[in-house]
């Protein structure tokens, strides 16, 4: 059995009863990894560790995936999530011994990332790297919770300050002006994201339907993201929207 990648994406191969099998996994780090998972389960390229009693980080991160996946609700968040463990996260810590770790190895991270190039050519936020140790410490308080672990090696940590720009909201002329070369199903985005507040998108602005008006109580239902806080809200319909609605 052995692992390779073709066609960009990762494969596993091996050969049963004289004819040879093939499993694909994607492409990426996230199918490198599922791929490295799916040959071990099968009982090849296993490794004897040098410390037989170590723990490493990413021993239990298959069973704490399957978890998220399970109590998630949107599975763009879940992807987004596993890609972040697989292909950041995990290529850092994936051989440490939890129990060996210590804080300065998060700071070995933050300085690592920081040095990272991301796809926009330029280094990660301090925003985004605080999302990652917040991720790693959910990890680790999820195995300790479960016995996996007896206690998280990171557990008091003070992370960075955020760098988290504050953006403006645009300027009224700025919303006439976008208004004014806005196709008709844009200009209904746009008025409904002003006067309601809800995300642009498919997860709030997109998702709202006739029936979330109430025409009596002059309210609107906006169901929420899944941002673990309040899963919808209702929003008093302004003089300016009642109108066009």
């Amino acid at each position: 059995m052995a692992i390779r990648q073709k066609n960009g994406s990762w494969m596993v191969y091996w050969n049963k009863d004289g004819k040879r099998k093939e499993k694909y996994f994607g492409s990426g780090p996230v199918g490198k990894w599922k791929a490295d998972q799916f040959n071990n389960r099968m009982g090849f390229g296993r490794q004897d560790r040098k410390n037989s009693n170590a723990v490493l980080f990413a021993q239990f991160l298959t069973e704490y995936l399957r978890h998220i996946k399970a109590i998630t609700k949107n599975e763009i968040n879940y992807k987004n999530l596993e890609s972040k463990f697989l292909g950041t996260i995990l290529p850092f810590f994936g051989t440490y011994d939890i129990y060996a770790m210590i804080h300065s190895n998060l700071d070995d991270y933050i300085i690592s990332r920081k040095q990272s190039v991301t796809s926009k050519g330029s280094a990660p936020k301090q925003v985004t790297i605080n999302r990652e140790i917040d991720e790693i410490q959910s990890y680790f308080n999820w195995c300790v919770d479960n016995r996996r672990i007896l206690s998280n090696p990171f557990k008091g940590y003070r992370r960075p300050k955020d760098d988290r720009e504050i953006i403006e909201p645009p300027s009224i002329n700025e919303i006439n002006l976008i208004i004014q070369h806005a196709v008709q199903h844009i200009q209904r985005f746009v008025f409904l994201a002003y006067y309601v507040g809800a995300r642009p998108g498919p997860i709030e602005l997109g998702a709202m339907k006739w029936e979330d008006v109430f025409w009596d109580d002059n309210l609107i239902l906006v169901r929420s993201a899944d941002k673990r806080g309040l899963t919808s809200r209702r929003i008093a319909i302004a003089n300016g929207l009642l109108p066009l609605l």
